[in-house]
C-alpha cells in the first residue's frame, strides 16, 4: 500500500478520534508516574481512535515497583481492550521525552502505539488540528509500512509526517521525543536510555519541521495510548505490552 493511502486511512481513523472524543471526560481512576497525574481512560462503547475499548483496569495500566509504566493491550471477554492515558497538567511548548522498553519493531501490524499532544478543551481546538503532534510506532495493517511516525496536524488540520524503520536487533531500550516550540518541532529517536545520544552512532532519526503552520500550546495535554487500528484483531491474536520506563519535560525556555 502507498504512503499516501496509509495517510488517508490514519486521516480518518483520527478524524473519528475526535469526533468521538472531543469533550473532556470524568476519568475515575489516576496514576502517579515520573512525578505526574495522569487519567486513565476507560469508555463502555467503541470511540476513536479505531474505534476500540480502552480499559482502566489494572490488568491494562498500572505503575510497577520500580515506578515504570505498563500499558497492555488485552482481550477478555469476547473483546479487545486499549490503553490510554493523559496527563492532567497542560505542559505547552517544551521537550517531550519518553524512555520506553520495549520491541517496537515487533509490535503486531494492527497495533499502534502513540506518544502525543491532544487540545480537547480550547474553544479553537478543532481549527488547530487538536493541537496534535505525535510519535507513533506502527504498520497501519500494512506489514510493509514503516514502523516509526513522526506527525503534525497543523493549522487548519493539514498533517505533516515522516515516517521510517526502527529497528532493534541488541535490546529493548529507546528514547523518543519531540522539542515544542513556537513554529517548531524537532523530533529525535535514539537507542538506549539518553537525554543526549553519547555520539552519532545512537541516533535512529532526526526531523526538525518549521513552519507558521505548527499549533501554538493552546491546552494540549500529553496522551499516550495502545490500541488497534480500524479496531481489527491483532494478526497473531496475542495481547501486547510496552513498558514506559520514565517521561520528562523540560520547559521551552525563549531566547527574547
Amino acid at each position: 500500500m502507498k504512503l499516501k493511502t496509509i495517510g488517508i486511512l490514519i486521516g480518518l481513523s483520527v478524524a473519528f478520534f475526535c469526533i468521538s472524543d472531543t469533550k473532556a471526560n470524568a476519568y475515575e481512576r489516576q496514576i502517579r508516574f515520573s512525578g505526574y497525574d495522569w487519567d486513565v481512560r476507560h469508555n463502555d462503547v467503541l470511540q476513536g481512535p479505531g474505534p476500540n475499548y480502552f480499559s482502566d483496569s489494572q490488568s491494562n495500566v498500572w505503575v510497577d515497583s520500580s515506578g515504570k509504566l505498563h500499558m497492555k493491550l488485552t482481550y477478555r471477554d469476547g473483546s479487545w481492550y486499549g490503553a490510554e492515558v493523559i496527563n492532567r497538567e497542560v505542559l505547552g511548548y517544551g521537550k517531550y521525552t519518553f524512555y520506553l522498553d520495549a520491541k517496537l519493531d515487533e509490535l503486531d501490524p494492527n497495533v499502534v502505539f502513540g506518544l502525543f499532544t491532544y487540545d480537547t478543551e480550547s474553544p479553537d481546538a478543532q481549527k488547530k488540528g487538536y493541537r496534535e503532534i505525535d510519535i507513533e510506532f506502527a504498520k497501519w495493517a500494512d506489514e510493509h509500512y514503516p514502523n516509526t511516525q513522526y506527525t503534525i496536524w497543523s493549522s487548519e488540520t493539514k498533517r505533516q509526517f515522516h515516517a521510517f524503520n526502527s529497528s532493534m536487533p541488541q535490546g529493548t531500550y529507546s528514547t523518543h521525543s519531540f522539542n515544542w516550540q513556537p513554529k517548531k518541532v524537532e523530533f529525535e529517536s535514539l537507542g538506549g536510555h539518553y537525554a543526549q545520544a553519547p555520539n552519532q552512532n545512537f541516533i535512529w532519526q532526526r526531523w526538525n519541521y518549521q513552519s507558521k503552520l505548527v499549533p501554538d500550546e493552546g491546552k494540549a495535554k500529553i496522551h499516550m495510548n495502545l490500541w488497534l487500528f480500524n479496531g481489527d484483531a491483532p494478526t497473531n491474536n496475542s495481547e501486547v505490552e510496552v513498558i514506559i520506563s520514565k517521561f520528562t519535560f523540560d520547559p521551552y525556555k525563549s531566547r527574547n
